[in-house]
Protein backbone atom coordinates (compact mmCIF):
# COMPACT_ATOMS: atom_id res chain seq x y z
CA UNK A 1 0.00 0.00 0.00
CA UNK A 2 3.08 2.44 0.52
CA UNK A 3 4.45 1.60 -2.40
CA UNK A 4 1.35 2.49 -4.48
CA UNK A 5 1.05 5.65 -2.18
CA UNK A 6 4.88 6.68 -3.12
CA UNK A 7 3.72 6.01 -6.67
CA UNK A 8 0.79 8.19 -7.20
CA UNK A 9 2.75 10.95 -5.05
CA UNK A 10 5.70 10.68 -7.30
CA UNK A 11 3.35 10.58 -10.77
CA UNK A 12 1.38 13.59 -9.42
CA UNK A 13 4.11 15.75 -8.97
CA UNK A 14 6.21 14.84 -12.43
CA UNK A 15 2.41 15.88 -14.17
CA UNK A 16 2.85 18.95 -12.11
CA UNK A 17 6.67 19.58 -13.13
CA UNK A 18 5.62 18.95 -16.74
CA UNK A 19 2.93 21.86 -16.37
CA UNK A 20 5.19 24.38 -14.80
CA UNK A 21 7.91 23.99 -17.49
CA UNK A 22 4.93 23.91 -20.39
CA UNK A 23 3.98 27.49 -18.47
CA UNK A 24 7.29 28.89 -17.74
CA UNK A 25 7.89 28.34 -21.52
CA UNK A 26 4.97 30.13 -22.61
CA UNK A 27 5.37 32.82 -20.18
CA UNK A 28 9.03 33.36 -21.80
CA UNK A 29 8.09 33.20 -25.47
CA UNK A 30 5.50 35.76 -24.52
CA UNK A 31 8.21 38.30 -23.46
CA UNK A 32 10.16 36.99 -26.45
CA UNK A 33 7.32 37.86 -28.78
CA UNK A 34 7.74 41.53 -27.27
CA UNK A 35 11.21 41.83 -27.28
CA UNK A 36 10.62 40.85 -31.12
CA UNK A 37 8.23 43.65 -31.88
CA UNK A 38 10.18 46.14 -30.18
CA UNK A 39 12.41 45.68 -32.81
CA UNK A 40 10.73 45.53 -35.51
CA UNK A 41 10.56 41.96 -36.11
CA UNK A 42 8.20 39.37 -37.14
CA UNK A 43 7.01 36.74 -35.01
CA UNK A 44 6.56 33.60 -36.88
CA UNK A 45 3.29 31.26 -36.24
CA UNK A 46 3.31 29.44 -33.21
CA UNK A 47 0.81 27.91 -30.20
CA UNK A 48 -0.78 30.32 -28.26
CA UNK A 49 -1.41 28.73 -24.68
CA UNK A 50 -3.61 30.36 -22.47
CA UNK A 51 -3.49 29.41 -18.23
CA UNK A 52 -6.67 29.71 -16.67
CA UNK A 53 -7.98 29.25 -13.15
CA UNK A 54 -10.05 26.14 -12.62
CA UNK A 55 -13.33 26.09 -14.58
CA UNK A 56 -15.13 23.56 -12.62
CA UNK A 57 -18.91 21.87 -13.29
CA UNK A 58 -20.87 19.85 -11.20
CA UNK A 59 -24.01 19.33 -9.93
CA UNK A 60 -24.27 22.12 -7.75
CA UNK A 61 -22.49 24.06 -9.88
CA UNK A 62 -23.81 22.96 -13.29
CA UNK A 63 -23.93 26.40 -15.19
CA UNK A 64 -20.49 26.24 -16.27
CA UNK A 65 -20.29 29.46 -19.41
CA UNK A 66 -19.53 30.17 -22.96
CA UNK A 67 -15.59 30.54 -23.61
CA UNK A 68 -13.36 32.78 -25.96
CA UNK A 69 -10.15 30.58 -26.39
CA UNK A 70 -8.21 33.44 -28.91
CA UNK A 71 -9.65 36.19 -27.60
CA UNK A 72 -11.51 38.12 -30.46
CA UNK A 73 -14.87 38.44 -28.85
CA UNK A 74 -16.86 35.21 -30.43
CA UNK A 75 -17.36 32.29 -28.24
CA UNK A 76 -15.83 29.11 -29.04
CA UNK A 77 -16.94 26.42 -26.62
CA UNK A 78 -19.56 25.79 -24.00
CA UNK A 79 -18.67 23.97 -20.79
CA UNK A 80 -21.13 23.30 -18.56
CA UNK A 81 -23.07 20.30 -16.43
CA UNK A 82 -26.17 18.82 -17.64
CA UNK A 83 -29.06 18.08 -15.15
CA UNK A 84 -31.32 16.62 -17.21
CA UNK A 85 -28.60 14.39 -18.80
CA UNK A 86 -28.74 10.50 -17.94
CA UNK A 87 -26.03 9.09 -15.33
CA UNK A 88 -22.67 9.22 -16.91
CA UNK A 89 -23.63 11.74 -20.03
CA UNK A 90 -24.08 15.27 -17.70
CA UNK A 91 -20.37 16.52 -18.59
CA UNK A 92 -20.55 18.20 -21.78
CA UNK A 93 -18.17 20.06 -23.56
CA UNK A 94 -19.34 21.78 -26.69
CA UNK A 95 -18.53 23.63 -29.85
CA UNK A 96 -20.24 26.73 -30.30
CA UNK A 97 -20.68 27.45 -34.40
CA UNK A 98 -18.99 27.83 -36.48
CA UNK A 99 -16.11 26.48 -34.67
CA UNK A 100 -16.59 22.23 -32.99
CA UNK A 101 -15.74 20.05 -30.32
CA UNK A 102 -13.73 17.09 -32.08
CA UNK A 103 -13.24 13.30 -31.13
CA UNK A 104 -10.43 10.94 -30.68
CA UNK A 105 -11.83 8.46 -32.98
CA UNK A 106 -11.68 5.70 -34.14
CA UNK A 107 -8.92 4.85 -31.26
CA UNK A 108 -11.56 4.92 -28.99
CA UNK A 109 -14.86 4.25 -30.42
CA UNK A 110 -18.33 6.09 -31.81
CA UNK A 111 -17.67 10.24 -32.84
CA UNK A 112 -20.90 10.43 -31.06
CA UNK A 113 -19.12 10.99 -27.93
CA UNK A 114 -16.43 13.54 -27.20
CA UNK A 115 -13.44 10.99 -26.61
CA UNK A 116 -9.99 12.07 -24.93
CA UNK A 117 -7.08 12.75 -26.74
CA UNK A 118 -3.25 11.53 -24.66
CA UNK A 119 -0.56 13.94 -24.69
CA UNK A 120 1.28 14.28 -27.97
CA UNK A 121 -1.62 12.78 -29.95
CA UNK A 122 -2.29 15.01 -32.82
CA UNK A 123 -5.26 16.96 -33.86
CA UNK A 124 -5.95 18.62 -36.86
CA UNK A 125 -7.65 18.23 -40.34
CA UNK A 126 -9.41 14.78 -40.79
CA UNK A 127 -10.06 14.54 -37.13
CA UNK A 128 -13.64 14.26 -36.79
CA UNK A 129 -16.24 16.33 -34.98
CA UNK A 130 -18.40 14.85 -32.68
CA UNK A 131 -22.17 14.71 -32.04
CA UNK A 132 -23.59 18.07 -31.08
CA UNK A 133 -24.82 17.19 -27.66
CA UNK A 134 -21.03 17.59 -26.35
CA UNK A 135 -21.36 14.72 -24.57
CA UNK A 136 -17.73 13.74 -22.60
CA UNK A 137 -17.06 10.04 -21.99
CA UNK A 138 -15.86 9.56 -18.34
CA UNK A 139 -13.73 6.61 -17.57
CA UNK A 140 -10.03 5.93 -17.23
CA UNK A 141 -9.21 6.19 -21.14
CA UNK A 142 -11.95 9.24 -21.35
CA UNK A 143 -10.69 12.09 -19.25
CA UNK A 144 -10.82 10.04 -16.53
CA UNK A 145 -7.42 9.43 -15.74
CA UNK A 146 -6.22 10.24 -12.19
CA UNK A 147 -2.53 10.89 -12.84
CA UNK A 148 -2.06 11.58 -16.54
CA UNK A 149 -3.85 14.83 -18.70
CA UNK A 150 -6.10 14.30 -21.29
CA UNK A 151 -7.14 16.83 -23.65
CA UNK A 152 -10.43 17.28 -25.46
CA UNK A 153 -9.71 18.56 -29.58
CA UNK A 154 -12.02 21.71 -30.93
CA UNK A 155 -11.60 22.83 -34.51
CA UNK A 156 -11.91 26.82 -34.07
CA UNK A 157 -13.36 29.22 -36.67
CA UNK A 158 -11.15 32.57 -36.29
CA UNK A 159 -11.94 35.18 -38.44
CA UNK A 160 -13.59 32.63 -40.85
CA UNK A 161 -10.01 30.49 -40.89
CA UNK A 162 -9.90 27.35 -39.64
CA UNK A 163 -7.43 26.91 -36.65
CA UNK A 164 -7.02 23.27 -34.32
CA UNK A 165 -6.94 23.29 -30.22
CA UNK A 166 -6.48 21.38 -27.55
CA UNK A 167 -8.21 21.85 -23.98
CA UNK A 168 -7.10 20.04 -20.73
CA UNK A 169 -10.21 18.72 -19.25
CA UNK A 170 -10.65 16.14 -16.63
CA UNK A 171 -13.82 14.36 -15.09
CA UNK A 172 -13.66 12.04 -11.58
CA UNK A 173 -14.14 10.76 -9.73
CA UNK A 174 -13.71 6.84 -11.41
CA UNK A 175 -14.02 3.54 -9.95
CA UNK A 176 -10.27 2.12 -9.89
CA UNK A 177 -11.51 -1.62 -9.74
CA UNK A 178 -13.68 -0.88 -12.83
CA UNK A 179 -12.54 2.18 -14.80
CA UNK A 180 -15.76 3.44 -15.09
CA UNK A 181 -16.87 6.82 -13.87
CA UNK A 182 -18.81 7.42 -10.56
CA UNK A 183 -21.94 9.86 -11.00
CA UNK A 184 -22.45 12.52 -9.69
CA UNK A 185 -19.40 13.79 -11.95
CA UNK A 186 -17.20 17.11 -11.92
CA UNK A 187 -15.53 18.64 -14.67
CA UNK A 188 -13.08 20.55 -14.48
CA UNK A 189 -11.02 22.87 -17.31
CA UNK A 190 -7.18 23.71 -16.59
CA UNK A 191 -5.99 25.56 -19.89
CA UNK A 192 -5.69 25.66 -23.14
CA UNK A 193 -3.70 26.05 -26.62
CA UNK A 194 -4.51 26.04 -30.52
CA UNK A 195 -2.32 26.38 -33.26
CA UNK A 196 -1.77 30.01 -34.57
CA UNK A 197 -1.29 28.91 -38.05
CA UNK A 198 -4.83 28.27 -40.53
CA UNK A 199 -5.23 24.10 -40.97
CA UNK A 200 -2.12 23.50 -39.01
CA UNK A 201 -2.54 20.38 -36.89
CA UNK A 202 -1.48 20.62 -33.34
CA UNK A 203 -0.43 17.85 -30.41
CA UNK A 204 -2.61 17.52 -27.47
CA UNK A 205 -0.56 19.38 -24.57
CA UNK A 206 1.48 21.31 -27.38
CA UNK A 207 2.83 24.34 -25.94
CA UNK A 208 4.98 27.69 -27.33
CA UNK A 209 8.41 25.64 -28.75
CA UNK A 210 11.76 26.15 -26.35
CA UNK A 211 13.24 27.94 -29.34
CA UNK A 212 11.30 31.13 -28.68
CA UNK A 213 13.82 31.15 -25.69
CA UNK A 214 16.46 32.48 -27.72
CA UNK A 215 14.41 35.19 -29.13
CA UNK A 216 13.83 36.00 -25.84
CA UNK A 217 17.34 36.28 -25.27
CA UNK A 218 18.19 38.35 -28.29
CA UNK A 219 15.74 40.63 -27.58
CA UNK A 220 16.76 41.15 -23.84
CA UNK A 221 20.24 41.91 -25.24
CA UNK A 222 19.17 43.97 -27.65
CA UNK A 223 17.45 46.21 -24.74
CA UNK A 224 20.66 46.26 -22.79
CA UNK A 225 22.25 47.17 -25.54
CA UNK A 226 20.02 50.10 -26.77
CA UNK A 227 20.17 50.99 -23.13
CA UNK A 228 24.05 51.49 -22.58
CA UNK A 229 24.16 53.08 -26.18
CA UNK A 230 21.77 55.65 -24.87
CA UNK A 231 23.42 56.35 -21.24
CA UNK A 232 27.15 56.39 -22.60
Amino acid sequence: MHNKKHASETSHQNLRSKLQIAKQISSYTAAAGLGAFAFGESVDAAIVYTDVPDIVVNQDSPTGGYFDMDGDGVDDFRFRFNNGGGGLARIRFQGVAPSADLSNSPAKGSTYYVRSFELGDLIGPGTPEANNNGIVTSNLSNFGNPTDPQFAGIKLDIGGATHFGWVRVKTEPVDLSTGYGVAPLTGTIFDWAFESEPDTPIAAGATPEPSSLALLAAGVGALIGASRSRSS
